[in-house]
């Protein structure tokens, strides 16, 4: 509910108000229906809630024929009086005629003893939009209107879904962020060895190519001997980001032990291209690293295998083949690549602490 319409009821359309319709009747109706119009016989629109002239876009609606500014949208086929005394004692609808054509409804009833056509309105089903389009507040609705009671349900719903959203924001974060640190190594920012499995068993589920890639720092021992343990993780995490530079983005880079790194390359099986990207990741590794005052020499050997060497690929397998092949580049002088190509078990054999 919420307004009025009123049609005076006389001879002449130039009356605004009646004799009943004194300065007391006019500010109580202002007070209690902020929506209410009153209209003349003539159709003229002689007073409006300052409510109403809010939402009609055009400030008053003093002097307006009230066709020009509504349409009644329920009887349809009916304009003015006779639509509105055709629905007494049943549901009107009426629309503005200019933007943004606001809907209003409301229930004719008539005063047969001052000649008063009534008619309550409302913005019905339309109302939270109607706030938030006008800026409304409680001060442009009936005191006693329900309306404002179910606004404060609709705040207190709203602000309580944005607190929920709020919160399911920050739950999505701390599990996409718990998620990336159990994947991750803390110390170079590399995938770690969980999130290396993840990779490889989706590639195997998927039937996608791809190269096992194992490295090993060569003489890091030495480093961390030398240098101390804070030495030696500034060196593990500039290897970290040299090998960074020499694999794709869609590559995973995962550290799986102390000073051990392993790659995978999808949708790559070409031995011979994959041997030379290794070769100059050697180079770049061998690079002497500034730690502090200091200099940290070191160098790589790497095993890889491809997948298409497999009938069908297993992880366990690769890994222990690629393993292979590192350990024979360390038995051939390290600072070098080897491709896994079924080496004897005496080839494979460990080589008694090369480091």
């Amino acid at each position: 509910m919420g307004a009025a319409l009123i049609w005076r009821e006389g001879p002449d359309m130039n009356v605004a108000v009646s004799p009943a319709f004194d300065v007391v009747s006019v500010n109580l109706l202002q007070t209690l229906l902020p929506l209410h119009i009153v209209v003349s016989d003539g159709g003229v629109i002689t007073q409006a809630g300052a409510t109403l002239s809010k939402i009609s876009g055009d400030g008053s609606l003093v002097g307006e024929l009230f066709d020009d500014v509504f349409e009644v949208i329920k009887p349809a086929g009916l304009q003015g009086r006779r639509a509105l005394l055709a629905t007494v004692g049943s549901a009107v609808h009426l629309r503005f005629k200019k933007p943004p054509y606001t809907r209003l409804k409301g229930v004719v009833a008539v005063d047969h003893g001052e000649g008063l056509t009534v008619l309550t309105l409302s913005f019905g089903i339309g109302v939270v939009d109607a706030v938030q389009r006008f800026g409304l507040t409680s001060r442009d609705f009936a005191p006693n209107d329900p309306t404002i009671e179910m606004l404060y349900v609709v705040e207190a719903k709203s602000a309580a879904m944005n607190e929920s959203r709020k919160l399911n924001d920050r739950l999505q974060h701390a599990k996409l962020s718990a998620e990336h640190d159990a994947q991750t190594d803390p110390l170079t920012g590399l995938h770690n060895r969980r999130a290396l499995i993840q990779v490889l068993e989706s590639a195997i589920s998927a039937a996608r190519k791809f190269t096992l890639i194992h490295m090993d720092l060569d003489y890091f021992k030495a480093v961390n001997d030398r240098l101390g343990h804070a030495a030696g993780d500034a060196v593990l995490s500039a290897a970290a980001g040299v090998m960074q530079s020499h694999f794709r983005g869609s590559d995973c880079i995962a550290r799986t032990g102390g000073d051990e790194f392993v790659a995978v390359m999808m949708d790559t099986t070409d031995g011979n291209a994959v041997k030379k990207l290794c070769e100059r990741l050697i180079t770049a590794i061998e690079v002497p690293i500034e730690v502090d005052t200091n200099s940290a020499a070191i160098s790589g050997s790497i095993g890889f295998t491809c997948s298409a060497q497999y009938n069908v690929p297993q992880i366990g397998r690769m890994m222990n083949d690629a393993d292979h092949a590192l350990y024979a580049s360390k038995r051939g002088g390290r600072g070098r690549v080897t491709q896994f190509e079924g080496l004897s078990d005496e080839a494979t054999k460990k080589n008694g602490g090369l480091s």
